[in-house]
């Protein structure tokens, strides 16, 4: 068999495992809004595939509560000062931001932005352009700030300085700043909040910033176990303009212990910082390793060294009589026969 049709067997066959747990539990709909923790993962792995294989949307999502730097990050991998960035909270819609892919020369910047109504549907508001990033940016700044933001926002641009991968067809998307609700001090960040939350559902790999500074606030780390510590993401340290090898290890330890990730290799920690604090961008050595960690994660290879993983934990819970719904022999039986394929 194919090394191309082993992985895409081995994606089936999980598939198959956490559509008998629909079937047994109830409606999809309302199972995945409770699913335990190694099926969040299970799905999570299942929809990066997809992803890779360019059967969903390519999104890589910033989250994190308000004010940890998730606009600069995204302004750096894009290499324009294009979000909004201030002393407070600026973010107030979900903004997407693509690469235009046709001839770069003398393009603008086209920006157009929706209502989403009482009913769920979404009505196109405004249309601008401009080849000028500041502009767009002032632009950014009124229809997507705190007074009455638009739901969603997207930016298609030339962006020619970006980072390669986000070149490479993929969406990156800015996220108002998410908060508890008994933590919130204004409506408008239980506005911020739900948008947020309810624009995970599309994104491929998560992107979840706090500042060094900032990483014990029991808001940080709430958010990051409701939403995060079940999937694949990457947890990018912000603010880390002058840590010392100790100080790293100190955040590591922090991370590790009030977080509940067991291990950094599945998670991985990413540190960021600038070289002066007046700096748009963080440095572009901090890019440069944030890039590549995308890459790999999105890679076709590690996504099948997942599914391997994945198939033979569900090998083992069977075994061991910890699946409390039934998965049929034949594709259990199947899973084993693909795991000692190569």
């Amino acid at each position: 068999m194919e090394h191309q049709d082993i992985s895409q067997q081995l994606r089936d066959q999980l598939a198959l495992v956490l559509s008998e747990y629909y079937r047994t539990l109830g409606s999809k709909h309302d199972v995945e809004k409770n699913l335990p923790p190694v099926l969040k993962k299970w799905k999570s792995i299942i929809d990066i595939y997809d992803i890779v294989k360019g059967k969903k949307q390519r999104i890589i999502g910033v989250y994190g509560t308000p004010k940890m730097g998730k606009s600069t990050l995204l302004n750096s991998l894009v290499q324009e000062d294009i979000l909004p960035r201030g002393i407070k909270p600026v973010t107030g819609s979900v903004i997407n931001m693509e690469r235009d892919q046709r001839d770069q020369s003398d393009q603008e910047y086209l920006v157009t932005c929706f209502r989403t109504g009482d009913d769920g549907k979404e009505t196109l508001f405004n249309v601008y352009q401009h080849p000028n990033v500041a502009k767009v940016r002032e632009y950014l700044d009124r229809v997507a700030g705190q007074t009455n933001p638009f739901d969603r926002v997207e930016v298609r641009g030339p962006f020619p300085n970006a980072l390669a991968f986000f070149q490479d067809k993929y969406k990156l998307r800015d996220t108002p700043g998410a908060i508890s609700k008994e933590d919130a001090l204004s409506e408008n960040l239980n506005r911020d909040s739900r948008r947020a939350i309810q624009s995970m559902e599309e994104i491929c790999l998560p992107l979840f910033c706090v500042s060094c500074e900032s990483l014990q606030e029991k808001n940080h780390v709430q958010y990051y176990r409701d939403f995060f510590a079940d999937r694949i993401c990457i947890f990018v340290i912000t603010k880390c303009d002058d840590l010392t090898e100790e100080d790293r290890l100190e955040i590591r330890n922090t991370i590790l212990n009030d977080y509940g990730i067991k291990d950094d290799t599945d998670i991985p920690l990413i540190y960021t910082g600038k070289k002066q604090k007046e700096d748009p961008y963080i440095t572009q050595e901090s890019c440069e390793i944030l890039e590549k960690k995308i890459q790999y994660i999105l890679s076709k290879d590690n996504v099948e060294k997942a599914l391997r993983k994945s198939c033979k934990r569900v090998v083992d819970l069977i075994a061991r009589g910890s699946i409390e719904w039934p998965v049929p022999k034949v594709t259990l039986k199947y899973i084993q026969y693909l795991l000692n394929e190569r």
